[in-house]
């Protein structure tokens, strides 16, 4: 009886880890990882700006706001082609040289809110993952327009009230300085 308990305990722990470690495992957790692992797209419709979507409040939120737990809350933004607004807050080291897949830290909204996007409410500071190529000469405190795909969102390896944190994962194939 104690040896069947103990195989039943062991098998039970053995599986809590083998599930907590696939958990764990998932991919890159900073944006210049999920930048460098970027392939180049051969799809040639990401260039047809009519294909991205405006976003309204509703839609922006939910977007920008992934849940930690995709398999109890989905997420069915995947593939979907927005259009965001913002002003870049940082370049990585090396920005200016990259030639293949990089990002620059913005602050971005659902709509053109020029200079005085940081102080919204409805703002979130977010990656813009991209090949150089596409996401073009900007500099700390351009505005842009950014067309963006939206894939799976990432896990960032923090957690909050001991739930996963997860940013969104936003591949722009062209960005536009507006002002």
């Amino acid at each position: 009886m104690v040896g069947l308990c103990g195989s039943i305990l062991a098998n039970n722990s053995s599986g809590n880890s083998t599930d907590e470690a696939a958990k764990t495992v998932e991919g890159p957790t900073d944006p210049q990882s999920l930048a460098s692992a970027l392939p180049a797209v051969e799809d040639t419709s990401f260039g047809d700006l009519n294909s991205y979507k405006t976003l309204d409040e509703s839609e922006f939120k939910k977007i920008m706001h992934p849940s930690g737990n995709l398999a109890e809350y989905p997420y069915p933004y995947v593939g979907s082609r927005v259009v965001l607004y913002g002003k870049v807050d940082e370049l990585p080291s090396g920005y200016e040289t990259a030639t293949g897949g990089t990002y620059f830290d913005a602050t971005v909204s659902w709509h053109d809110l020029g200079p005085i996007v940081s102080w919204s409410l409805n703002s979130v500071d977010v990656p813009i993952i991209g090949l150089r190529s596409d996401l073009g000469d900007v500099e700390p405190g351009s505005n842009l327009a950014i067309y963006a795909e939206v894939r799976r969102p990432f896990l960032t390896g923090s957690k909050v009230f001991d739930s996963a944190l997860r940013k969104p994962f936003l591949v722009a194939h062209t960005v536009r300085v507006i002002r």
